[in-house]
C-alpha cells in the first residue's frame, strides 16, 4: 500500500499474506496511522505469524527476537523492519522496506484494536511516533532497498523473520547489518510520509501524469529511473568526475568528485519532452541548505518497452547546473517544477 492508515480511496488494500488478505483486509492494513493519545502520537502494528490460519493468529515468539524475552508476554525497544512484496518487479527484486519502528514494544499474542479508529484491526506491536525517527514509512518511489531472497538467510515464504535461530543461535547474515545501516542513515525527516505527507503524490496530482511523466506503474516506473541514473553516470564519468550513487539512502542521488570540485546531483527521468518534472519539497529544501552545488538532471523522451518486463532506452540529458528550484516556476501539487531553458547547461 502507499499510506497503510486505513480505507482510502485509490490505495489498494493489503495483498498476499496469506488467506487472512486473500479473503477480506488484513490488519497490516493500519499499520502506520497515528493515533493521538494522551501519551503523545503512537501506531499500532501487526503481522500474521508463520503458520496462523483461519483458526486464529500464532503467538510471536519473542524470545527469537530476544532470549531474554522467555516467559514474557511483551518485549520492549525493539526495531521493526517492515518490508513488502512489489508484484510487478522481476524474481527475486520483490521484498522491499517500506518502513519500520525503531522503538516497538512486541506483544507475544495479538488484542483488538482499543481505539475505535483502525477499522477493527488487530495488533501485536506498538510504538510512539512522536519523533520522526520513531515511525518511519517510506514514500513509494524511495522504497529501493530490496531484502533479498531466502537463500542468503533472509526472509522465504514466512512473514516474520526472527534475527535468532530455532535453535537458539543469532542469526547474523550480511544483509541484516546493510539493512540496518540503511535504517540509521535514512532521512527520516524529509523522506518520511508519516511527518511529511508532501513527499508523496496524492490522488489530487494528476497533472503529475499528464504533465510531468509520472508512472504509476512501478515496474515501469522502475525502468525508467535505472535508465535516466546511466545515462546521468555516464555524463559525469566522461567530464572526469569520481561518481557514487547515493540514492538510497540519501536525499540526492550521485555525489560527483574532480579534484577538489564536489557536487551532488539530482537525477529525473520522464518518457515526456521534460518541460515540467516532479519534485518534493524536501528535495526543494534541501538544496537550499546543501553545503555544495546540486546539479539538475533531466533525462526526457525516454522510450520504454514491453509492458510486462519493461525496458527504458534512449534518452535526452539537460543538465540544470548549480540548480535553485525558486527560480523556476514551483506549483504546489506535489511540487509541479516548471523548468526554464535559461539555466541549462553542460557538464
Amino acid at each position: 500500500m502507499t499510506w497503510y492508515d486505513g480505507s482510502r480511496a485509490g490505495d489498494e488494500r493489503p495483498v498476499r499474506g496469506g488467506s487472512w488478505n486473500s479473503q477480506g483486509v488484513g490488519s497490516e492494513l493500519c499499520n502506520f496511522k497515528r493515533i493521538d493519545t494522551p501519551a503523545g502520537p503512537v501506531v499500532y502494528g501487526f503481522a500474521i505469524t508463520p503458520g496462523s490460519d483461519d483458526a486464529g493468529v500464532r503467538p510471536i515468539k519473542l524470545e527469537r527476537i530476544d532470549p531474554v524475552a522467555e516467559g514474557h508476554d511483551r518485549l520492549d525497544r525493539v526495531t521493526v523492519i517492515f518490508v513488502a512484496s512489489d508484484p510487478t518487479a522481476r524474481a527475486g527484486k520483490r521484498q522491499r522496506i517500506v518502513g519500520w519502528y525503531t522503538n516497538a514494544t512486541v506483544l507475544r499474542r495479538w488484542k483488538d484494536d482499543p481505539t475505535g479508529k483502525r477499522e477493527g484491526c488487530f495488533y501485536n506491536m506498538i510504538s510512539r511516533a512522536e519523533r520522526a525517527d520513531e515511525a518511519v514509512l517510506v514514500p513509494v518511489a524511495r522504497r529501493q532497498y530490496v531484502v533479498p531472497k531466502s537463500t542468503t538467510g533472509a526472509m522465504g515464504q514466512a512473514n516474520v523473520w526472527y534475527p535468532y535461530g530455532p535453535d537458539g543461535v543469532l542469526r547474523n547474515p550480511r544483509w541484516l547489518k546493510s539493512a540496518l545501516e540503511y535504517v540509521v542513515a535514512y532521512d527520516h525527516t524529509r523522506d518520511n510520509l508519516l511527518v511529511n505527507r508532501m513527499t508523496q503524490p496524492t490522488d489530487a496530482s494528476g497533472e503529475l501524469t499528464r504533465a510531468g511523466g509520472f508512472q504509476p506503474n512501478t515496474a515501469i516506473r522502475e525502468a525508467i529511473e535505472h535508465r535516466a541514473m546511466r545515462v546521468v553516470k555516464r555524463i559525469y564519468t566522461q567530464a572526469g568526475y569520481k561518481v557514487e550513487d547515493h540514492h538510497r539512502t540519501k536525499p540526492y542521488d550521485f555525489l560527483c568528485v574532480r579534484e577538489s570540485e564536489r557536487r551532488y546531483v539530482e537525477v529525473k527521468g520522464t518518457t515526456s519532452y521534460g518541460e515540467q518534472i516532479p519534485v518534493t519539497e524536501g528535495e526543494v529544501e534541501w538544496v537550499a541548505t546543501a553545503d555544495a552545488p546540486v546539479d539538475l538532471c533531466v533525462v526526457r523522451c525516454i522510450k520504454v518497452h514491453e509492458v510486462n518486463k519493461p525496458k527504458a532506452t534512449g534518452g535526452e540529458a539537460i543538465v540544470y547546473k548549480a540548480w535553485d528550484p525558486r527560480k523556476h516556476d514551483l506549483r504546489p501539487v506535489s511540487y509541479l517544477c516548471r523548468l526554464s531553458k535559461a539555466f541549462a547547461a553542460t557538464v
